[in-house]
């Protein structure tokens, strides 16, 4: 299994089985455009600060 290595990847990705296991990382495309203009919208944070993030998208699920 290869690992997911950023924030981004992480949140984006889904296990794909093949069978009963696994058999590969799918992206979810529109998921991952959102999250990487939001990450370069606030470029004084990097996308690697799961603090920051977790806090951001946890206001923002608030506010919809």
């Amino acid at each position: 299994m290869q690992s997911r290595k950023n924030n981004i990847e992480i949140f984006s990705t889904f296990v794909q089985f093949a069978g009963d296991h696994f058999g590969s990382w799918a992206v979810e495309s529109k998921l991952r455009r959102s999250m990487q203009t939001c990450f370069n919208r606030i470029p004084q944070v990097t996308s690697e600060s799961e603090y920051f993030w977790s806090l951001y998208w946890y206001k923002l699920w608030q506010i919809t």
